[in-house]
């Protein structure tokens, strides 16, 4: 699991913690914009706000979480199943 504060635009955060993540570069990576747009990602997160913001959303077999609070955390599918094995 990666994470990352929102020090930098949350576009670049988003890109560069799932890369990391994942161990490829962000080149090797889909388009952001393909699964999200990136000009509401920012609208959201460049206003300081009194109230907790979140949003979730997949991208490239992650979870990616965006939070004004914490920043970027990112969780590989893999990650997610680790921590809670399928039940029979």
């Amino acid at each position: 699991m990666g994470a990352s504060d929102l020090a930098e635009p949350a576009t670049f955060n988003v890109v560069n913690t799932v890369a990391e993540t994942k161990g490829v570069s962000p080149e090797d990576l889909t388009p952001l914009a393909d699964v999200i747009d990136p000009d509401a990602l920012e609208a959201l997160f460049d206003s300081p706000s009194d109230h907790r913001q979140e949003l979730r959303f997949e991208y490239e077999g992650c979870t990616v979480i965006v939070t004004n609070d914490t920043g970027v955390t990112v969780r590989a599918h893999a990650d997610q199943h680790a921590a809670n094995p399928p039940v029979n």
